[in-house]
C-alpha cells in the first residue's frame, strides 16, 4: 500500500467516525449489549473526542459514565460526569449525571455514604420525585441500612425507590435501581414482592438494552429460588445469563454476584463440581482495579460462596481464618451476611465450635443478637438456631429445624440437632462455664495443635472437619452413603466428597479402617 493509499484509508476512517458521532445513543447501548462493555467504552470515548461539545456530547458522556460503572470503574464514572459543563446541559442529562455521581460515589466512599445520602434526602424534605439524585440517595441509604443489618429500614427505602424509579431519566439507572431494590427484598425473604418488582424491568430492557441487566435479573431470580429451596432447577433456568458472564464481556457489576449466587445454589444442591466452576468464574470477573468496590458493597454472595466452598473442599481451617478476618473487619461485613443469608450465622457458629474457637463463637453469637435487636421478627429463628449451636440446646435447634421457612437453614438446623443429641453425653462447651466478656474485646483462643506429618500437614482424627467426623462415624457404623445423606441432610454426592477427604486425611482406603481408626484414636466419639 502506497503512502497516498494509506492517507486515503485514514481519511475514510475519520469520515466514518464523524458520521458515527450522530449515531443514536440506543445504537451504542446495543453495541455494548451485543459485543462487550470494553468495546463500547472505547467507541464512546472515541466519539467524545470527535465531538466534545456536539449536540449529543452530554448524553454520550452520561452513557460513558454508565458503561464505566457497569465495568466496575466507579472512579472513572464520577470523573466522566464531572467533565460535563456546569449549567449548559439539558435537565435530563444533568439528572442522569447526578445519579451517576451519587451511586458511584457511594462505592468509592462507603464510610460516608449513609451520611451523604441522608443529607441529600433532607435537602429535598422527602420530596424525592423532583430530584433523580435523591432517588439514588434513597437507594444508597437502603443499601447502607442493609449493610448495618437493619432490613426494616432498608425495605422502607427500597420500596420508596421502586415507587419513583420511573422518574429517573436514564433507562439504565432506572433499571439498576429497580433490580437492586428487588435484590434487597429477596434478601429479606420478601420473595413474591421481589419477583413482582423484577417483572417491571424486562419491558424497559427490551426498549433500551444494557449489558448486565440480564445478569441482575437472573441474580434476583436466583435469590428467590434459593429462598424456596429450588436449588437444582435454578441452574437450568438461568444458564444462559451465567454462560454470558465472561471476562471478555467486561460486565463486572452484577455478573460476579450472579455467579457467586449460582455457586451457593450448587453447594446447597450438593453439586460440588458446578459450585467450584461457578466460584472460579466469579473470581475471574471481580473488577481488576476494584476489589474495594465489592468490600464497599458488602454483597453477601461473594464471601458466603467462598466460605461454603472452603467447608466443602475439606478446608474448615481456611473457613475459620476467613470468618476471623471478617469478624475483625471494622466495617462489620458479618452483620449483613447474618441479616440476609438464612442459616449463615448458625453455620458460622458451628464452624467456630467445631474448631474450638471460643472467642470467635462468642462474637458470632453477639453479632446475631445485634441483628435480632434490629429485626426481632425476621431474625428470631436464626438467633434461636445460633443459641442452640452454642449451648447445645436441642429445644432451640428443634424449633429452628421445624419452623424456619428457608429450606437450607431448616436442613442445617436438623443436622445440628442430630449432632447435639449424639453429643449429649459429652462435657458442656467451655464458654458456658466462663464469665462473659465484653464483645468488643473478643479474641480467638488457640486450640490444641493436631498431630502433623513430617511435612507439616495435619493428620489423624483431629485433621477432619466437624462434618467429616460426623460422616466418618456414620460410615463406620455401617450406614450406606444414601442413609448418611438422609441423616445429615445433604446429597449422596456430598457424602462421597466427604468420605474421599476422610480417606485422604486418615491415609486409609476403606470404611473398615475408619472403625479401626476410631477405636485407636477417638474412643470417646460415639458412632450414632
Amino acid at each position: 500500500m502506497t503512502r497516498d493509499d494509506a492517507t486515503a484509508v485514514v481519511g475514510r476512517v475519520v469520515e466514518l467516525l464523524q458520521d458515527l458521532a450522530d449515531v443514536p445513543i440506543e445504537t451504542l447501548r446495543s453495541i455494548a449489549q451485543e459485543s462487550s462493555v470494553t468495546h463500547a467504552v472505547q467507541l464512546t470515548e472515541a466519539l467524545l473526542q470527535l465531538t466534545p461539545s456536539g449536540s449529543s456530547a452530554g448524553w454520550l458522556r452520561c452513557l460513558l459514565s454508565e458503561l464505566l460503572f457497569i465495568a466496575g470503574r466507579p472512579a472513572d464514572s464520577v470523573a466522566t460526569v464531572a467533565a460535563l459543563p456546569q449549567g449548559a446541559v439539558a435537565p435530563s442529562v444533568a439528572g442522569s449525571a447526578a445519579v451517576a455521581e451519587v451511586l458511584s460515589g457511594a462505592l468509592l466512599h462507603p464510610r460516608s455514604a449513609e451520611a451523604s445520602a441522608r443529607r441529600r434526602l433532607r435537602a429535598v424534605a422527602g420530596d424525592i420525585d423532583q430530584d433523580p439524585a435523591a432517588i439514588a440517595a434513597a437507594s444508597v441509604l437502603a443499601d447502607c441500612r442493609a449493610r448495618a443489618g437493619d432490613m426494616e429500614e432498608a425495605l422502607y427505602w427500597s420500596r420508596l425507590v421502586a415507587h419513583h424509579a420511573d422518574l429517573v431519566p436514564s433507562p439504565f439507572w432506572s433499571m439498576h435501581l429497580l433490580v437492586e431494590a428487588a435484590a434487597r427484598l429477596a434478601d429479606a425473604g420478601e420473595d413474591a414482592e421481589a419477583e413482582t418488582l423484577a417483572e417491571r424491568v424486562p419491558a424497559r430492557w427490551d426498549r433500551a438494552p444494557y449489558p448486565g441487566i440480564e445478569a441482575a435479573l437472573a441474580r434476583v431470580q436466583a435469590k428467590v429460588l434459593i429462598q424456596r429451596g429450588l436449588w437444582s432447577p435454578l441452574n437450568r433456568q438461568i444458564n444462559d445469563a451465567a454462560a454470558a458472564a465472561t471476562p471478555e464481556r467486561g460486565e463486572r457489576l452484577h455478573a460476579p454476584l450472579l455467579l457467586a449466587q449460582l455457586s451457593i445454589a450448587a453447594v446447597y444442591a450438593g453439586d460440588l463440581p458446578t459450585a467450584q466452576t461457578r466460584l472460579e468464574a466469579c473470581r475471574r470477573l471481580l473488577p481488576e482495579r476494584g476489589a474495594a468496590v465489592w468490600d464497599a458493597r458488602h454483597a453477601p454472595e461473594v464471601p458466603w460462596a467462598e466460605l461454603l466452598w472452603e467447608e466443602c473442599d475439606g478446608s474448615s481451617k481456611r473457613a475459620v481464618h476467613r470468618l476471623t478476618r471478617l469478624a475483625r473487619d471494622s466495617r462489620a461485613p458479618l452483620v449483613r451476611l447474618f441479616a440476609t443469608v438464612p442459616g449463615a450465622a448458625a453455620w458460622a457458629a458451628r464452624i467456630a465450635v467445631d474448631a474450638g474457637q471460643r472467642g470467635l463463637a462468642r462474637h458470632i453469637g453477639a453479632v446475631t443478637e445485634d441483628v435480632r435487636a434490629l429485626q426481632p421478627t425476621r431474625a428470631a429463628l436464626s438467633a434461636e438456631h445460633v443459641r442452640g449451636v452454642l449451648d447445645r440446646d436441642p429445644v432451640a435447634l428443634a424449633r429452628a429445624a421445624t419452623q424456619h421457612r428457608h429450606a437450607w437453614a431448616r436442613a442445617r438446623a436438623a443436622s445440628d440437632l442430630a449432632s447435639s443429641l449424639e453429643d449429649r453425653a459429652g462435657p458442656p462447651p467451655a464458654w458456658q462455664s466462663e464469665p462473659g466478656r465484653h464483645r468488643g474485646s473478643w479474641h480467638v483462643v488457640p486450640t490444641a495443635q493436631p498431630e502433623r506429618d513430617d511435612d507439616g500437614q495435619q493428620s489423624g482424627w483431629e485433621a477432619l472437619s466437624g462434618r467429616e467426623q460426623q460422616v466418618a462415624r456414620l460410615a463406620a457404623a455401617g450406614l450406606t452413603n444414601r442413609q448418611i445423606a438422609s441423616r445429615v441432610h445433604c446429597s449422596v454426592h456430598t457424602v462421597n466428597f466427604h468420605l474421599r477427604s476422610v480417606f485422604r486425611k486418615l491415609k486409609i482406603t476403606s470404611r473398615v479402617e475408619i472403625g479401626r481408626h476410631l477405636a485407636s484414636e477417638a474412643p470417646a466419639h460415639r458412632t450414632g
